[in-house]
């Protein structure tokens, strides 16, 4: 048992290097250089607009595949195409001229695919082998590492430079690096199977069949609109209201700590009272933050752009654990039900820039801070409806005669089933 448990934990720190690796490579530097790069050589917006655009798709069209591409080649296999592939789309992008945007559109679409790959296999493999009692602080850091990142890949691009192609192959020796803790097949864990009574579907057919009940799809749903709106949006909607350059950068870095201090206290609420409650708090404390950006004042101002750092940068964590429970509870298995909750962000991270900026030109700033509160309350609809979801279904199994803890506590697939496969 105490060498089963520490294969665990060594296996959760190498999947979040894994993580931490892979998504520095993608998302912290290959993404934004995909328009910094273009910018540089003199690329016109709408040229850089349309290739950027690209990754969404290629992303979306990866997660309707890559949990069946987990259940036959396992999450090791899915994680490795994705790390290996992002280097080398990195070293194809790095030869590329301003001018071949079709190349750079088929790159993009599949930096986005191989980024949905990865997260899907390092994710589902993750989320498996937590601990029930503590998998919200677990899963908690694991964000706080992606999220630190994201937001280190800017500055290393800003030391490296674009006088030349070293920024790409810089991101595609990390991604490839981040294959090295997958290597070390002595320590690695071993995914429990999944149920026999798992919903085997395609997962965005599935979403949109059962969205109405399952919470991961539409907390993630909201966490893609609410993150795409804020990451996107937050930097003109301050612009507009009058500050400077460099106050709205000082305002974005509030924000960015916003999100990465709140990520272990949500994780810790969601263990210690469960993800309805952390749901709600999160969509008031979201609701609050913007409410505090409306006063315009000094101090309430830096909160606000804090709490909606958080609220930016916990949703999501929210969804995953949401994801978790429904996979332990024989709903869904764990592939099916993070290719659902990457879909379903998926989506909302598209529409929600574009909802934004639609909402801002047509009604002034204003429309910008409704449509945030009314997502808050969107989300806070959400955890009450899982709520009395999950409080209907007790009182069902009361009447039956079956005493049965809450969902938020149900872990009928411990770790402590999960094997050693060295091999995998």
């Amino acid at each position: 048992m105490a060498i089963e448990s520490t294969r665990r934990s060594t296996t959760i720190v190498a999947l979040n290097a894994v993580s931490g690796l892979a998504h520095l490579a993608q998302f912290g530097l290959l993404y934004p250089l995909l328009g910094l790069w273009l910018l540089h050589k003199g690329a016109p917006a709408w040229r850089i607009g349309l290739i950027v655009t690209a990754v969404w798709p290629g992303m979306l069209a990866a997660s309707l595949v890559s949990s069946q591409i987990v259940r036959h080649w396992g999450p090791a296999v899915t994680t490795t195409i994705g790390c290996l592939g992002s280097a080398c789309v990195a070293l194809g992008l790095s030869r590329l001229g301003a001018d071949a945007w079709p190349a750079w559109t088929l790159g993009a679409a599949a930096l986005g695919a191989f980024t949905g790959l990865r997260w899907v296999g390092v994710e589902s493999w993750l989320y498996a082998i937590l601990p029930g009692e503590c998998k919200g602080r677990l899963l908690s850091l694991h964000e706080t590492v992606i999220y630190a990142a994201q937001g280190l890949g800017p500055a290393l691009i800003g030391v490296v430079g674009l006088g030349g192609p070293a920024v790409f192959y810089l991101a595609a020796g990390l991604a490839a690096l981040a294959v090295v803790p997958l290597c070390a097949g002595s320590f690695r864990l071993r995914p429990p199977p999944a149920p026999s009574s798992a919903i085997d579907a395609p997962p965005m057919r599935g979403a949109l069949a059962s969205a109405a009940h399952q919470g991961s799809v539409r907390i993630a749903v909201l966490a893609g609109v609410i993150d795409g709106m804020l990451l996107g949006m937050l930097g003109v909607y301050l612009g507009r209201l009058g500050h400077s350059g460099a106050q709205v950068a000082a305002l974005l870095t509030a924000f960015g700590v916003g999100g990465v201090l709140s990520q272990w206290p949500v994780g810790w609420m969601c263990d210690r009272f469960g993800l309805a409650s952390a749901t709600r708090a999160m969509a008031l404390l979201g609701g609050a933050g913007m409410l505090l950006v409306l006063t315009d004042a000094s101090l309430a101002l830096w909160l606000g752009v804090a709490l909606l750092g958080a609220l930016s940068a916990c949703v999501l964590t929210l969804a995953s654990i949401a994801a978790i429970d429904e996979a332990r509870s024989g709903a869904v298995d764990m592939p099916g039900a993070v290719a659902r909750v990457t879909a379903a962000f998926t989506v909302g991270g598209s529409l929600g820039p574009a909802m934004a900026g639609g909402l801002m030109d047509g009604w002034g700033n204003t429309a910008f801070a409704a449509a945030t509160l009314i997502s808050c309350l969107l989300l806070y609809w959400s955890s009450q409806r899982e709520r009395s979801i999950a409080a209907e279904a007790q009182d069902r199994q009361a009447e039956a005669g079956v005493q049965t803890p809450r969902p938020v506590h149900v872990r009928p697939h411990s770790p402590d089933q999960a094997t050693v496969d060295p091999k995998q």
